[in-house]
């Protein structure tokens, strides 16, 4: 699950510098800087820490989710 999580909080990276092009010959250095850091440390890792909970709680911790339903 966090080699998948992995690629998830790089894939906003890849959005920003190839699909929207903020790469410098298109857009200023700042503009390119700016870019890559709400891609990278803010968007991708709010993606990837969504994934890891949700496949965390779906494939890694099923018993637990089960146990407590039946002490219940």
């Amino acid at each position: 699950m966090s080699v998948i999580a992995v690629g998830i909080t790089s894939a906003p990276v890849y959005v920003s510098l190839w699909i929207f092009g903020f790469t410098q010959p298109h857009v200023s250095f700042l503009m390119q800087e700016v870019a890559d850091f709400v891609a990278g440390p803010i968007l991708g890792t709010l993606f990837g820490m969504i994934f890891r909970w949700y496949a965390m709680k779906k494939f890694v911790f099923v018993d637990t989710i089960h146990r407590r339903t039946e002490i219940l």
